[in-house]
């Protein structure tokens, strides 16, 4: 099988290895293809196949088992927490389709909101990024990250659900998730970004996700839609 195209080869060689899972032909835990048979099947070199496996990793669809070979990654006992804290699962189930722009990578400390979670000064990763449907800005995401979860997300694809590279791109087991959601007026810089007048209000969900073997959280994102979009 020849892939051709102006897509790079490695993620042609991922998504023909993603379908094969998909297409149930790999099932959870079971081995796939080695290097050199993906190699032959596809006409690409080793550092191409090299290139896609080390994404599906740390994406954490397969695992790689030293001296053993690659296995087909099964899904972590949390993963069906996602329908309940993805806002993109959930505006997706609703017909929206969602693009990302991601405004802001930084490292940062606990402070302000995030003390009721972290001690002052802890050392935490944030990432901000605005949410588009067609075009139009609907959502504000703020993250905020322990830094070993920090360093998985911030090499996620911009596209990817928060909610779903922890919960399935990364070791940590949810034990605990927190939420609320409060209906109030935006600040002056929500106005601008997501485009709405003066007397319009948002909806600001806020979630904390602690691992099942720590009591401080791992992560914490608000999330600011305006209500028009959720009616």
């Amino acid at each position: 099988m020849m892939i051709k195209g102006k897509i790079p080869l490695y993620i042609q060689t991922k998504e023909y290895i993603v379908g094969l899972i998909e297409r149930g032909e790999y099932k959870p835990g079971s081995q796939l293809p080695t290097e050199k048979d993906l190699m032959e099947k596809l006409k690409v070199g080793r550092a191409t196949v090299r290139a896609a496996l080390s994404e599906l990793e740390r994406e954490g669809t397969v695992i790689k088992k030293h001296g053993s070979g690659t296995f087909v990654a099964v899904p972590h006992k949390t993963y069906s927490f996602e329908p309940l804290i993805s806002l993109s699962f959930s505006l997706k189930k609703m017909g929206i389709e969602l693009k990302n722009k991601t405004l802001l990578t930084e490292k940062t400390v606990a402070q302000g909101e995030l003390l009721s979670g972290w001690q002052h000064g802890t050392e935490l990763g944030h990432i901000k990024r605005v949410r588009t449907s067609g075009g139009i800005p609907i959502a504000i995401e703020d993250s905020f990250y322990t830094p070993d979860l920090f360093e998985i997300v911030s090499k996620a694809s911009p596209t990817e659900s928060v909610a779903h590279v922890i919960l399935e791109g990364s070791a940590e087991n949810v034990g605990r998730v927190l939420m609320e959601v409060i209906i109030r007026q935006p600040t002056d810089e929500e106005r601008y970004i997501v485009e709405i007048d003066s007397d319009e209000r948002v909806a600001n969900m806020k979630r904390w996700i602690y691992a099942e073997d720590k009591k401080k959280p791992v992560n914490y994102v608000s999330v600011v839609v305006p209500l028009k979009f959720l009616k």
